[in-house]
């Protein structure tokens, strides 16, 4: 089944093509090619409440937005609060993630860099701040697919008034800052935010991590990375990995539409199917069924279908 109305999948009227639009936050996580098709390619999301745990980060990454755009403590806390605030958003009673929490961690952020910090933002043409810099770079393309590479970069600006530096926030209740921060060292999102900026822009540039740390008694700690710059060697290995991905998907995706089997063409990896810090992946449950028509039920069901807008702050 095919809707050309979803996150990643949409169908140009003109040429006929498909136009695969792949994140780049994502592809960290393409070991399983059946979460590629439900997540990449049919943008499969759960109806219902939005996760808080995820919906908190963006809380967040919308105060420091108002933060590095030069707006007071008020603008911040008004941002964080309005979005975590939303009725689809429902925090339990008893869980720790709550508003106040959140505007005691934003008012801690606050504390800690005004005035003081040593990240600050680029200009665009147009005087703002280079924050949320989201992209859709054509990548490959065949007669009947085009494959795009989209994906948001958080901030772009400089390290110390000189060193040119992407940073990626990142909000984690993970409780040893150290071990988190040196698994992106390798990292596959981060790597590409530097591919596409350099070929957007050219010259060179590193990549950071500003890692805000949360915790139940709300001794929060702000710890970044160091840069990443990424070897020309390092780069070189994680494009041809990239590309040989780029390439086997376009291939199985035409196979698709040719009328090959899903389970051929997005076969499971069950391997994969408990993620990070034991979270079991979100497709599991279609996965668990044997049945095509039973897999579809649960998804017309239990899942929604969302429209990517690479223009716009994702909501």
């Amino acid at each position: 089944m095919i809707d050309s109305n979803c996150i990643a999948l949409q169908r140009d009227d003109k040429t006929g093509k498909w136009i695969i639009l792949y994140d780049a936050s994502a592809h960290q996580r393409s070991g399983c090619l059946r979460r590629v098709w439900y997540q990449q390619f049919r943008g499969l999301g759960h109806q219902g409440n939005k996760d808080y745990k995820m919906e908190y980060g963006t809380a967040f990454h919308k105060a420091l937005v108002a933060f590095y755009s030069g707006k007071d403590l008020s603008v911040m806390l008004n941002e964080a609060s309005t979005h975590y605030m939303q009725p689809d958003i429902y925090v339990p009673d008893n869980e720790w993630r709550n508003v106040t929490h959140l505007n005691n961690c934003v008012m801690q952020y606050d504390r800690e860099f005004r005035g003081k910090d040593l990240l600050s933002p680029d200009k665009d043409k147009e005087g703002n701040p280079t924050l949320e810099y989201r992209f859709a770079y054509p990548y490959y393309k065949t007669d009947t697919v085009e494959f795009m590479l989209v994906g948001t970069m958080d901030f772009r600006g400089k390290f110390a008034s000189h060193q040119p530096v992407i940073t990626d926030h990142k909000v984690t209740a993970a409780y040893i800052p150290d071990e988190y921060l040196a698994q992106y060292e390798m990292s596959p999102q981060l790597m590409m935010y530097k591919m596409i900026h350099d070929k957007l822009f050219g010259g060179d540039i590193g990549v950071m991590v500003n890692g805000i740390f949360i915790n139940k008694t709300n001794k929060n700690v702000f710890k970044r990375s160091q840069i990443f710059e990424f070897s020309k060697v390092k780069m070189d290995k994680f494009e041809e990995q990239l590309m040989r991905q780029v390439t086997s998907l376009t291939f199985k995706f035409e196979n698709f539409l040719k009328g090959h089997p899903l389970d051929i063409c997005f076969p499971c990896n069950f391997c994969e199917c408990k993620g990070d810090y034991g979270k079991m992946c979100g497709y599991l449950p279609i996965c668990s069924l044997d049945d095509p028509d039973s897999q579809e039920m649960l998804i017309q069901s239990e899942y929604t279908k969302t429209t990517y807008n690479p223009l716009t702050f994702q909501e």
